[in-house]
């Protein structure tokens, strides 16, 4: 068993690794979380998101997102005190890499391991709680926007991570599905869900689609956030569309509490159109002169 070391921010990582660590007082990891370092390596890594961010390179000839480096918590504690933050990183992405290839071969194989069960692959597939729906109530829509500046992440990592979130939520939904619908006896129709959005990219309006028991066809946008219930999130002007014109088998997915170290998280499921069911608020617009 991996002898794990947990940092009072809340991030995990193995103990030998911690120890084989190079020592660091130099660049922006200097006295940073090697274990939070770690760990959000491991996260960017496992869904096989590319980092096309700038990145900072050590004396090792490790590198790390800047912005992630400047943005971990300081920390002299534990077997990481004085270490290099950006080969924490770098080994939590290579750590990542490895986990990531074999959660793919398994979710492959997914509707025969429904058949067999076993405890670690299903900790690696994760898990979802279905729950029901936070009370719904139509609220005035306000005429004056609040003109509040906030000071954000850099945009394109900001973006990366919503990116790994979004695909977490969506293999988790898909798992969910499978033993549905297994459990159900139609491992007919477990095996021609299909991931949308991972074959076809962004546009088509919708994420997965499944299936009923019945055999009738759902199609399914997943919303995902490590927040609670209630955390508003953001919609395309296609899946909103595409909710209306297909709203008798259109669904929304909405995993909340999601946690990346369990792979697990909470759902409530809404049908038809995504206006009737949630308060929703113009963010931007496209300018154009034609």
């Amino acid at each position: 068993m991996i002898q794990s070391e947990n940092c009072k921010h809340g991030s995990s990582a193995p103990f030998s690794t911690l120890q084989g660590l190079p020592e660091s007082q130099t660049k922006t990891g200097r006295h940073k979380c090697t274990v939070c370092a770690f760990q959000k390596g491991f996260e960017d890594a496992q869904l096989g998101s590319p980092l096309l961010v700038e990145l900072e390179q050590c004396h090792h000839k490790s590198s790390a997102p800047l912005v992630l480096l400047r943005d971990l918590p300081w920390s002299q504690a534990g077997a990481g005190r004085h270490k290099c933050a950006t080969c924490a990183y770098g080994f939590g992405f290579e750590a990542g890499t490895k986990e990531s290839t074999i959660l793919v071969s398994l979710f492959s194989d997914r509707v025969d391991q429904i058949a067999h069960p076993s405890k670690h692959i299903d900790a690696l597939l994760g898990k979802l709680i279905l729950s029901q729906p936070p009370k719904f109530s139509k609220l005035e829509k306000s005429k004056h926007p609040s003109f509040k500046g906030s000071k954000i992440m850099d945009r394109s990592y900001r973006e990366l991570k919503n990116i790994q979130l979004g695909r977490a939520g969506e293999l988790l939904v898909m798992n969910y599905e499978c033993e549905i619908l297994v459990s159900g006896g139609r491992k007919d129709l477990a095996q021609k869900i299909i991931h949308v959005s991972e074959l076809e990219g962004d546009g088509a309006g919708y994420d997965i689609k499944s299936f009923q028991l019945d055999g009738k066809t759902k199609y399914i946008e997943v919303k995902t956030t490590r927040g609670s219930a209630n955390t508003p999130f953001f919609i395309t002007w296609t899946e909103l569309e595409f909710s209306k014109q297909n709203y008798d088998d259109y669904y929304l997915y909405r995993v909340f509490d999601f946690d990346s170290a369990s792979n697990s998280g909470r759902l409530f499921v809404v049908q038809g159109k995504v206006n009737d069911s949630f308060n929703l608020s113009p963010t931007i617009f496209r300018g154009s002169r034609v």
